[in-house]
């Protein structure tokens, strides 16, 4: 398989134990210590609930989403068990406008979960 991130081979060690295993990865181990992912929560207000938005890379985008979509699986099932009434959505890279759309539906709590964080903070200033 072919690093999405970095375009080289991604190599992969093969043991008794892992030997007829699948590999779902699209990302060498040398970008995932460069891009690492580390989930980032944060609760944005909304009409009648609120938007938990958690994105997994931080910082500039370089690497392509399907890089990290092996890592989204896990994060919709964790949340999903963890939140079983509310709406769960997977976006690839979440605009302001996906947010304003989601809050003119008014439909409740949302998780929205992501790769990249691309939002703009256009809050009030203390």
């Amino acid at each position: 398989m072919i690093c999405e991130a970095c375009g080289l081979p991604i190599r992969m060690e093969r043991r008794a134990h892992n030997l007829f295993d699948i590999e779902h990865h699209h990302i060498c181990q040398r970008c995932v210590r460069k891009y690492p992912v580390v989930p980032l929560t944060e609760v944005i207000p909304i009409e009648g609930g609120e938007i938990r938005l958690t994105t997994l890379i931080q910082g500039r985008r370089r690497a392509h989403p399907t890089a990290h979509m092996s890592f989204m699986g896990p994060m919709v099932h964790m949340v999903s068990k963890i939140f079983p009434r509310d709406i769960v959505l997977w976006f690839d890279i979440v605009h302001d406008e996906d947010i304003r759309l989601l809050d003119a539906m008014s439909l409740g709590d949302i998780h929205a979960l992501t790769v990249y964080h691309t939002i703009n903070d256009k809050g009030e200033k203390p």
